[in-house]
């Protein structure tokens, strides 16, 4: 009944009300797929543990030019230095490494390896959880924790699609320039809420480096991503982690400036580092804050033209059916 009314009532005004009705149809979409991108960018990375908690050190050189080099990335030898610090409870880290790569008599020059501290995936699990994979043996674990020895590497989709190309690459042996043979352990997916970029992931070890037990003490040539997690409601701030470079970080010599002067840390929590923010050498994929927010503005814009155009089709309706029953 209700169905056939409304037929009635449109037929008495029909390209006015049609038109009204796709252009509400339609904005009505438009504010969805807006609101469908709002959860889902809320979503980045919460589902990890103490999330709330989780934070990456970044880094601000100051050159003496005036100049600033951000990174995403921290001095190696500050992570010794994190581990012993208060109210932070656990630090983890990762070296982007470029090496070749060799498999199947073919070369790829400069591939993209991480390698990750042994509690890594302790902190952060970039992987599919093990509800989204055919797990037979598994049913009841959570989530994948990737589990790596030396010499062994995971690998996702991806990552076997631009260079390996292989069937059912488990198994497999690669070889990643002079760092060694590696196993390939397992190929996973990376999570549908994270942005990291971690494709390839092998286990970090002092040989992986060169000159290693020289470099891990040098503040100003070896790096690695860091990620923190506080104690429960702990916030890093600034101050204390610059107190940390003060007090670790040596003079070097003859340099015109001090090494709190160079080097200047900050803290993002996890589920804000898909954001750019100018940063040359993230672990992540990032999108502009200010473009989220463009889209939100016209989310909100389009939903509230849609309510106002939804009233005025109920207003040409009445108005249409007063002209009638005179």
């Amino acid at each position: 009944m209700f169905t056939s009314e409304f037929i009635n009532d449109v037929k008495l005004s029909p390209m006015a009300s049609i038109l009204a009705i796709i252009i509400t149809a339609l904005g009505m979409l438009s504010s969805f797929l807006v609101l469908l991108l709002y959860l889902t960018d809320r979503s980045i990375e919460s589902y990890h543990n103490d999330h709330t908690q989780i934070y990456r050190i970044e880094t601000q050189f100051n050159l003496p030019n005036g100049d600033d080099v951000k990174s995403a990335q921290v001095p190696f030898p500050l992570i010794p230095a994190l581990q012993n610090a208060k109210n932070i409870k656990e630090v983890i880290y990762a070296l982007r490494l470029f090496t070749d790569l060799q498999v199947n008599d073919q070369t790829h020059r400069k591939v993209e390896i991480y390698a990750v501290s042994p509690n890594f995936f302790n902190v952060i699990n970039p992987y599919k959880l093990s509800n989204d994979l055919p797990n037979l043996y598994e049913p009841n674990i959570s989530q994948y924790r990737p589990h790596l020895t030396q010499n062994e590497i995971i690998i996702t989709p991806e990552f076997n699609r631009q260079y390996l190309h292989l069937d059912n690459p488990v198994g497999h042996v690669i070889t990643l320039g002079n760092k060694g043979q590696f196993v390939i352990k397992d190929m996973v997916s990376l999570h549908k809420d994270s942005r990291f970029k971690t494709n390839a992931v092998i286990a970090f070890s002092p040989e992986l480096v060169d000159g290693y037990h020289d470099k891990r003490h040098d503040w100003y040539d070896m790096h690695a991503y860091a990620f923190i997690t506080m104690d429960a409601g702990g916030k890093p701030n600034s101050e204390q982690l610059n107190t940390l470079v003060t007090r670790y970080a040596p003079q070097l010599p003859g340099a015109p400036f001090s090494p709190e002067e160079f080097i200047q840390l900050s803290a993002r929590n996890i589920t804000d580092i898909h954001y750019d923010n100018g940063l040359p050498d993230e672990i992540s994929t990032v999108i502009a804050k200010s473009y989220l927010y463009s889209l939100y503005a016209a989310g909100i814009f389009i939903f509230i033209t849609t309510t106002m155009n939804f009233f005025n089709v109920n207003n040409v309706i009445n108005t249409n059916k007063k002209i009638v029953s005179r």
